[in-house]
């Protein structure tokens, strides 16, 4: 088995690698970023924005998850995933981000606030993850099935869980 590494490949190997965990790493940083703007911006009366959030959100969530794993297993063995382990994962966020916790405890990272801690954490991440398998067909669903009220409106989950599981809002002191 002659797996290409940063270490071993040739000079132009070396650079392609570079260059694709970078393009990576900014990519799900853009899609975080715009998901994160998008979600804070939106209201159910939008919902292109709203869909911009959870589009953003949820393959930003699956692409940094996927890179931290394929980094992971670099710095382990000294050779990167095969595509089909990458794959394996598919758009299952909740098992993504287990993954990574398992990572960052392996590294002695403290999970104080990791997504397995905290309830709002844990909905926000099933909806994404239902978001990612199926939910960002739901208009086209919809289109194809008509009208029917078997089809579940992510909106409209996504506002029953804000209002279940957002923090109180802060108060501003009176002046």
């Amino acid at each position: 088995d002659q797996r290409v590494s940063p270490s071993t490949g040739s000079r132009p190997q070396q650079t392609a690698i570079k260059r694709a965990i970078s393009q990576e790493a900014h990519l799900s940083r853009a899609l975080l970023g715009a998901g994160t703007t998008s979600i804070r911006l939106a209201s159910s009366g939008d919902p292109g924005r709203m869909y911009e959030a959870f589009f953003g959100l949820a393959h930003g969530i699956e692409r940094i998850g996927k890179l931290i794993l394929v980094a992971d297993h670099y710095a382990r063995t000294g050779a990167f995933m095969a595509p089909g382990e990458v794959e394996r994962y598919r758009h299952d966020l909740k098992r993504l981000v287990r993954a990574v916790e398992d990572v960052a405890t392996a590294h002695g990272l403290a999970l104080d606030d990791a997504p397995s801690t905290d309830t709002g954490s844990k909905a926000v991440v099933r909806f994404l993850t239902k978001f990612a398998e199926t939910d960002r067909y739901f208009n086209l669903n919809r289109l194809a099935q008509g009208d029917s009220v078997t089809i579940d409106d992510p909106i409209a989950r996504w506002v029953s869980l804000v209002r279940a599981e957002a923090p109180p809002r802060r108060r501003t002191p009176a002046r």
